[in-house]
């Protein structure tokens, strides 16, 4: 009985022996792969940034989401990396007769060319298409759709000058 008792002690020293070895060996490895990993691979918490909301296509309140926008997209440029993810982070956001026909036109244009404008390429073309232009032309705007009695302005103010 004491020959098996001695035997199973060495063959327990050999198991924890080896099981430490083990240990080291995927120790090792770890380290190895870790240094192994360039930082930029490694993923990082993003920090959230305030959602700018959806753009319904009211003039007044354009300027003030579009620089939110901006903003956004920038702060998540490493989830966004393609023009593809920017055009759509944007256009996604936006709604109404308006934008969202607007949004709609461009998505399904680039979704059949397969060419997806630069960031610089999106903020300047939203910017020429829903930024206000001069005081005079939006009022001027705003005057044509006015109606009296079912006519134009335009109409009425004409027939009612001698």
């Amino acid at each position: 009985m004491l020959g098996t008792l001695g035997q199973l002690q060495q063959e327990l020293a050999a198991a924890q022996h080896q099981i430490q070895v083990g240990q080291q060996a995927f120790a090792n490895l770890q380290a190895q792969t870790q240094a192994q990993v360039p930082p930029a691979a490694i993923s990082r918490k993003v920090e959230v940034f305030a959602d700018p909301g959806t753009y319904k296509g009211e003039r007044a309140k354009f300027r003030e989401w579009w620089v939110k926008m901006k903003v956004w997209v920038q702060a998540y440029t490493a989830a966004l990396p393609a023009n593809m993810d920017k055009c759509l982070a944007v256009w996604s956001q936006m709604e109404g007769p308006i934008a969202g026909r607007y949004s709609h036109s461009w998505i399904t244009e680039c979704q059949e060319s397969g060419i997806w404008p630069s960031w610089d390429d999106l903020k300047d073309e939203v910017d020429a298409f829903f930024s206000p232009q001069s005081e005079r032309e939006w009022a001027q705007a705003q005057m044509q759709r006015m109606t009296q009695g079912g006519q134009s302005i335009e109409i009425f103010l004409n027939s009612s000058l001698p």
